[in-house]
């Protein structure tokens, strides 16, 4: 992000939110160079002061046990509503937001309630949330999709122990975020597979919530642009083609309002601030 924002390389525009932050818990496989851990309240609140010293720009939390990783249990809460609402206070203030990794349907019932603006995953969100959820627009749901399904499960990347635990689950999973299509809820785009898988299929995402959950064309592009704009408080600056916002654009062969599958092919140009920037995967 650092680089890009200097110009010492291309990129896109980026938030940040460096190592998420944690409590102790052994269900948890990430490295230390991806999470901070904390003990208290307090200390979560100094946490997140660090992580906003060295450079973040939003806050991410890990609120409940893993998909994926053995002997973790993704219905488990793992933080206390006054940790949570610690993280948001802060967040608050300096005029940011907090997301959080969040499976289970108590767990994100819990991120509601405590003002969270982001519920990644929502694996197993129960109606009432969502119903909760309907028509607010200072917090939605990032759907992630792509993680379970066949193409992707199969790739590179998955080992065998977590595809055991991801199965017998998948059923479920969609049962409970199709539910979000009822409502009118603000759904953002994300993903959480290997990057080997990425590379192989990185419009898998796109492909899943027209075909498994139903989406419209149209809503899978909104949830592309305006809507993660708004869930990223950048919706002043980027999401949609206004005066005033920055000229961040991908030219497709094709109306993909009309056919989503234009966006499954390279895009013809990209625009970033106006400047034509090279397709280097052409």
């Amino acid at each position: 992000r650092d680089a890009i924002n200097k110009g010492k390389v291309k990129g896109p525009r980026l938030q940040c939110s460096g190592p998420l932050i944690l409590p102790p818990y052994n269900g948890i496989g990430t490295g230390d160079n991806m999470c901070l851990t904390y003990g208290n309240k307090e200390d979560l609140t100094a946490k997140v002061r660090y992580n906003e010293l060295k450079g973040a720009d939003f806050v991410k939390l890990y609120g409940s046990g893993s998909m994926i990783m053995p002997g973790s249990n993704p219905h488990l809460c793992l933080l206390t509503e006054d940790e949570i609402k610690a993280a948001v206070e802060f967040a608050n203030m300096r005029d940011t937001y907090v997301a959080v990794h969040c499976h289970g349907t108590k767990a994100c019932d819990q991120m509601f309630e405590c003002g969270v603006r982001t519920i990644e995953h929502a694996s197993f969100i129960s109606e009432e949330t969502l119903q909760k959820m309907d028509g607010r627009t200072d917090v939605g749901v990032v759907l992630t999709q792509a993680f379970f399904s066949d193409e992707l499960l199969t790739a590179d990347g998955y080992d065998e122990e977590s595809i055991k635990r991801v199965l017998p689950v998948r059923e479920k999973v969609h049962e409970c975020v199709k539910k979000v299509t009822k409502y009118d809820v603000l759904v953002g785009m994300g993903t959480d597979y290997y990057l080997t898988s990425y590379k192989a299929e990185p419009r898998m995402e796109l492909k899943l919530r027209k075909r498994d959950l139903g989406f419209s064309d149209v809503e899978i592009l909104k949830q592309a642009t305006i809507n993660n704009a708004k869930l990223m408080k950048w919706d002043d600056r980027v999401g949609t083609v206004k005066v005033g916002k920055y000229a961040d654009l991908i030219t497709v062969n094709g109306d993909p309002s009309e056919d989503i599958t234009r966006l499954y092919e390279l895009p013809e140009f990209i625009l970033k601030g106006g400047d034509i920037i090279k397709n280097e995967l052409k």
